[in-house]
């Protein structure tokens, strides 16, 4: 039930009030209004039957019926007088006037005046018809006074009806209900008419602060006739201007600020963007120069072994590996910042691309010991392989920088209809408070030197930033002590049919190779630099190699090999379109890597299911490639 509003309620207590009285004043007349008519009644039958006793005492002494009569009929015309009656000494009625019913013997009298109703319409008034004796002072006698004798001559009943009594009490009842009902529809109309005065105002007020919360600083309330509360009224308009004045000059104020954020806002933005077409426009700059000197210092490894340089080119090696990781960091956050990274679903197999990201990383975990495992699994999932193994690749190099001793365990679970791709390791570990902060850019866990070689702290921020792009759900547990747990959770996806999918054939590296590779290998690079110079690094690692400018030189590079078979074709990945159309002549060898520029999308839905081929970012580096190169000849063998 809803709460009644101003109008009733003011009603309500006008009306309840005046109510209460009209009906207990009501009442209150109309009850002393029926007693007084049933005393008015008792009254008049005791006057007559008093005054009649005495004046019937003659006739009742001398037996004198007609004087009786007389008297009764005398007593008979008073108003409500319906019958009269004698009686004798004995009680026997022997003068009767008025009604014909039997009003019974005076012995029903108990002594003296007494009233009695007879079906309820007739009261009885009886008294005693006496001869009072005579009384003669006589001054010889006693002072004392002497008491008069009296006789009892007979009894005399007057009977009044009830009638006219009930029937001025119905009167007085109807007139009262009648003036109760006038009273209160007057005091209604009253109240309303007072009332309106009041509420009509208050109403309107109601109505305009309603109009104010919902946001309508211009409604005014207008000033009712009563001028009951025109202070009020006057305030709440004042009030009103007010606070559409202020809101007014906030508005304009948060337009000024609204316009200087931003015109801030897009500065920022332009100062942002810039800083990442710098770090692209450098990185091509810095590409070219840490590629060839990735291959000088490898060549230069045979020269300076068992040598006391030995230990500076090990220097060397490991400032230039930094600076690799720095600069494909700083690329991928300048990427991510100017949305260059488009995101392509499609059904991955997850077993082949755990492979491939541990060979990638295995030299550097056979370097420090480590044992770098993944778990065999024939699962699939929807994502985008390129980023899927970009975050892997995060995560698992964490791992091996990390890790001290021990090993590496890769694997994937089913659970809930989703993927969990885990990397665990048995590393130092993290506590709680750490762990929310590692996804941040720069934070770095034990690295307050800011040393070079463990990175610029940014890995774990573009995976959660990829993660997010791809909305994956990232999980991390770990003990200080005893490890971690870094874990991507993706959908499942059905397996395509063998053959269909475009993940390279890369099986798991777990040592560095320590033989030469003598296979015939094809180089294709544009530039001739990097060409000439990843030739050489070849041909130190055993191979016999041909450098050509473009793919479509192929059939010249097989001739300039003496007609030979082809075991591996390293290329650039802008030619990938003329790699597909030699797979379809069926003359490209198994073994295929592609060169990818920093940034760059090696794998898209659109490449031919056909041609599968593992890829390396430059700058290269070259226990990678050697590795990579080794296994994919195995895989070929």
């Amino acid at each position: 039930m809803k709460n009644p509003d101003i109008k009733r309620r003011v009603l309500f207590v006008a009306l309840v009030p005046a109510l209460i009285i009209c009906i207990a004043l009501s009442s209150y007349l109309l009850i002393q209004r029926l007693n007084e008519a049933d005393t008015g009644l008792q009254r008049r039958g005791l006057s007559l039957v008093r005054q009649l006793a005495p004046a019937a005492e003659y006739g009742a002494f001398s037996a004198n019926v007609p004087e009786l009569q007389r008297l009764a009929t005398a007593v008979l015309r008073e108003a409500d007088v319906t019958a009269v009656v004698f009686y004798d000494r004995e009680g026997r009625p022997f003068v009767q006037v008025g009604t014909g019913q039997s009003l019974g013997r005076p012995e029903q009298f108990l002594g003296g005046e007494q009233r009695l109703a007879e079906h309820g319409h007739l009261l009885l008034f009886h008294a005693r018809i006496q001869r009072q004796a005579a009384l003669f002072e006589d001054t010889f006698q006693s002072r004392e006074p002497v008491p008069l004798a009296t006789e009892p001559l007979g009894s005399v009943t007057v009977a009044m009806s009830r009638a006219g009594v009930i029937a001025a009490k119905q009167e007085a009842f109807l007139v009262t209900i009648l003036i109760s009902m006038v009273a209160l529809v007057a005091g209604i109309l009253l109240s309303r008419r007072l009332g309106r005065d009041v509420t009509q105002p208050i109403v309107n007020l109601q109505q305009m602060v309603g109009r104010i919360h919902r946001g309508d600083l211009a409604a005014r309330v207008d000033h009712h006739p009563g001028q009951a509360l025109h202070d009020l009224e006057a305030g709440f308009n004042e009030m009103a201007e007010a606070l559409q004045e202020g809101r007014d000059r906030l508005e304009q104020r948060i337009s000024t600020a609204t316009r200087e954020l931003r015109e801030k806002k897009e500065e920022a933005e332009s100062t942002s963007l810039a800083k990442s077409r710098f770090l692209a426009a450098a990185s091509h700059d810095l590409r070219q120069p840490l590629h060839a000197l990735s291959l000088f210092v490898d060549e230069l490894g045979p020269c300076v072994e068992n040598s006391p340089q030995q230990h500076l080119r090990a220097k060397i090696v490991s400032a230039v590996h930094a600076l690799n990781e720095q600069l494909n960091a700083l690329l991928d956050i300048s990427r991510l910042d100017l949305g260059n990274i488009r995101v392509e679903t499609q059904p991955v197999a997850l077993g082949a691309l755990m492979q491939r990201v541990l060979a990638i990383h295995a030299p550097d975990a056979c370097i420090k010991g480590l044992r770098l495992r993944c778990v065999p699994t024939r699962l699939w999932g929807q994502t985008d392989p390129v980023l899927l193994e970009r975050m892997l690749g995060n995560f698992v190099a964490n791992a091996v920088r990390y890790t001290e001793r021990g090993g590496i365990v890769v694997g994937v679970r089913r659970r809930a209809g989703r993927l969990r791709l885990e990397v665990w390791d048995s590393g130092p570990g993290l506590n709680e408070e750490q762990i929310p902060m590692i996804f941040q850019e720069f934070y770095q866990v034990d690295n307050p030197e800011r040393d070079a070689r463990k990175g610029l702290g940014l890995g774990l921020s573009i995976v959660a930033r990829l993660a997010q792009m791809l909305g994956h759900f990232i999980d991390v547990r770990s003990q200080p002590g005893r490890g971690s747990l870094f874990a991507l959770e993706l959908p499942c996806a059905p397996a395509l049919p063998a053959g269909t999918h475009a993940a390279p054939r890369v099986t798991m590296v777990s040592a560095l190779p320590s033989f030469d590779l003598a296979a015939n290998v094809l180089v294709v690079d544009r530039d001739e630099q990097a060409r000439d110079e990843l030739c050489q690094l070849l041909t130190g690692w055993g191979c016999r190699t041909v450098g050509l400018e473009y793919v479509t030189d192929y059939e010249q590079g097989v001739q300039a090999m003496a007609r030979t078979c082809v075991d591996a074709l390293i290329f650039e990945s802008h030619q990938y379109p003329d790699v597909t159309l030699l797979a379809s002549r069926s003359v490209l060898p198994d073994a295929l890597i592609m060169l990818v520029e920093p940034g760059a999308v090696p794998f898209s839905s659109s490449m031919d299911h056909r041609v599968s081929c593992a890829w390396l970012s430059r700058p290269l580096r070259p226990a990678r490639l050697r590795a990579l190169l080794q296994h994919l000849l195995q895989l070929r063998s």
